[in-house]
């Protein structure tokens, strides 16, 4: 099975501690760790976050075909501060690296599954319009759209137009509740929000 997850790569920032993250890389490892043909599209700035993360990804056996290694653009980050009630507030930098995550000029190969989030969808033009040309280059891939609203920038009509585009959404809880009353206008418990959904969207 081939895959592609597209967007960000980026560090969180603990105090002055930082760890690997971003969904879509999550996702890309996991997928590489259960034997799949894992490939990422992103981009890191050529700085020392940027090969450290490409050296993690190599480990973890996710292709790098598709990662861009830019200059004079930092890799990304996110400052994590904890709050008291458990939920943590993030800082995201603008300007970085994924933001200018692109398609390579050459052809892609077919993919059996893409994963795409929210954050660098919502913040980049060039990422939203990979996703929906490999959705649209890709009609018999599974398509997963992973929404997180604590890291995302949120606006309708690109909810909408990512809902359209994919096969699969994933939502816990309380991103249910607040996506229902983005897109119904109001907050739903996950049965009711899951029927509409797919009443909705049916692809």
């Amino acid at each position: 099975m081939r895959t592609l997850c597209v967007g960000e790569i980026l560090w969180d920032i603990i105090g002055n501690t930082p760890f690997l993250g971003g969904a879509p890389l999550n996702a890309a490892a996991h997928l590489a760790k259960f034997g799949a043909e894992s490939y990422l599209l992103s981009a890191v700035g050529n700085d020392e976050l940027g090969q450290n993360a490409l050296a993690r990804l190599q480990e973890a056996g996710v292709k790098p075909d598709y990662i861009a290694v830019l200059e004079n653009v930092p890799t990304g980050t996110a400052l994590v501060f904890p709050e008291k009630e458990g939920s943590d507030r993030f800082l995201l930098p603008e300007n970085v690296a994924y933001d200018q995550t692109a398609l390579p000029e050459h052809p892609l190969p077919a993919f059996d599954g893409i994963v795409f989030g929210s954050l660098a969808s919502f913040r980049s033009e060039s990422v939203k319009n990979a996703v929906s040309a490999l959705a649209k280059a890709n009609p018999k891939a599974e398509k997963l759209f992973d929404v997180n609203l604590r890291l995302s920038f949120f606006n309708k009509p690109l909810l909408e137009e990512l809902l359209g585009l994919c096969t699969i959404c994933k939502v816990n809880d309380e991103e249910a509740s607040k996506v229902g009353s983005i897109l119904f206008g109001k907050e739903m418990e996950y049965p009711e929000f899951a029927e509409r959904i797919l009443s909705t969207y049916p692809s």
